[in-house]
C-alpha cells in the first residue's frame, strides 16, 4: 500500500462542535495539498505515510497540545 500525506485537526470548542459533541475530537483527513484552516477545528500537523502511523503521529501531536 502506498503511503500518503495526511492533515490531522483537532476540533475545538466551537458551537456547531458542541451541538455534535466533538469537541476535542482528533480526525486524521487525506491532504490533496489543500490550504486547510477552519474557526472550527485547528491543525495539529501534517503526516506523511501509512494511516496508522499518522494515528499514532497525532497521539503524540495530541499529547503536547492539551
Amino acid at each position: 500500500m502506498a503511503n500518503k500525506s495526511w492533515v490531522i485537526v483537532k476540533f475545538n470548542n466551537h458551537i456547531d462542535n458542541i451541538e455534535s459533541n466533538c469537541v476535542n475530537a482528533i480526525k486524521i483527513w487525506p491532504d490533496y495539498d489543500y490550504t486547510w484552516g477552519s474557526a472550527i477545528y485547528k491543525v495539529l500537523g501534517y503526516y506523511d505515510g501509512s494511516y496508522n502511523n499518522a494515528r499514532k503521529y497525532a497521539k503524540l501531536l495530541n499529547m503536547g497540545n492539551k
